[in-house]
């Protein structure tokens, strides 16, 4: 009988690239998180490298979840050089758009070339996965790597964050973590809303205790709070860090926020959460399919359609609260715990 010779080990994946999304704002870089992250614990052996044309994505690298960034450069010729440079084994590109990156990680000689669904991706590409623009975000990107067995990671790492920070928020406290902050005018509910839902949820809960977590952008915020019958129970977080932001996240009951960059911590936390969405043109539907994590213990709300978001009342907001808030306190440990 002859003897079958034994299949050859797959080569190990040494250097991993990621092209990420071109948007240098806070929230389209938290949603890479779960894949950075899930790549770095499947491959811990691997450099992982975060490719992007802005500064803002050394994020990624400054809470050592990638190992460096590689600043995508304007001239076509270094485009070129950098991306035969990167010498990755896998090479995966978000951005389905730009069909020059596609021929360009197609045609770079890694191993292993995953992206989007796109004419130029499917001749080119190992493995591509149609974008579902009606799923969260963070999922869809992690669906580019279910074909490698890379097992999602979504709050265990802003767990891990939260440890390394030191404690701020008592988790002992009844409390509320309140993100009222957002890129665009239109997004914002508007610090007085933010004030008259506290106010709310305090005469139904006396002992509730208020956590603002604030961005650079926010601080005019600041005066209206110091300047509300809140003052005295609650506290601001100014340019908090990811750990900090899930610490205060972790440490409360519910979390409030607009359509903004800390709600994607909030929410890839899994506890109980409540996101504001605008509707002045009719999108909340569709916006809330990419950037809301439908779960248990999550809603979204919005005005009605052709109304500014300023105009959806805080009473309303309140019902949506009371309908995740927890049972008991470690409801809400065990849902972040869990996931």
């Amino acid at each position: 009988m002859g003897t079958r010779r034994a299949a050859a080990p797959a080569a190990p994946i040494r250097r991993i690239a990621v092209f990420v999304q071109n948007r240098a704002r806070f929230g389209t870089l938290v949603c890479h998180v779960p894949l950075i992250a899930s790549l770095r614990r499947h491959y811990p052996a691997a450099h992982l490298t975060v490719v992007a044309p802005f500064a803002e994505a050394a994020m990624l690298v400054g809470d050592q979840l990638a190992d460096e960034i590689r600043r995508w450069p304007d001239s076509i010729w270094a485009q070129i050089r950098l991306t035969r440079a990167l010498a990755a084994d896998l090479l995966i590109t978000l951005r389905p758009a730009s069909t020059f990156i596609t021929m360009l990680v197609g045609l770079s000689g890694a191993r292993t070339r995953l992206g989007f669904d796109t004419p130029m991706g499917r001749p080119l590409l190992s493995s591509v996965r149609r974008r579902d623009l009606t799923i969260y975000r963070p999922l869809n990107y992690l669906r580019l790597v279910e074909s490698l067995g890379v097992q999602p990671l979504l709050a265990e790492t802003f767990v891990a964050l939260a440890d390394h920070v030191p404690p701020a928020i008592d988790p002992g406290n009844v409390n509320v973590c309140l993100m009222p902050g957002g890129a665009s005018p239109f997004k914002l509910w508007g610090i007085d809303n933010f004030l008259a839902l506290a106010a709310r949820i305090r005469a139904d809960r006396p002992d509730a205790r208020f956590v603002f977590v604030l961005g650079p952008d926010e601080r005019p915020l600041i005066d209206a709070i110091e300047a509300s019958p809140l003052a005295a129970v609650s506290t601001m977080l100014n340019s908090p860090s990811l750990g900090a932001i899930a610490q205060a996240v972790m440490a409360s009951r519910v979390t409030v926020a607009n359509d903004c960059g800390p709600s994607h911590i909030a929410q890839l936390l899994g506890g109980a959460y409540v996101g504001v969405f605008a509707n002045h043109r009719g999108q909340a539907e569709r916006i809330a399919g990419q950037w809301f994590f439908a779960r248990p213990g999550a809603r979204w709300v919005s005005g009605p359609a052709g109304a500014p978001i300023t105009e959806l009342s805080p009473d309303e907001v309140y019902r949506s609260v009371e309908a995740v808030w927890p049972a008991a306190p470690a409801d809400a440990a065990h849902s972040i715990g869990s996931r």
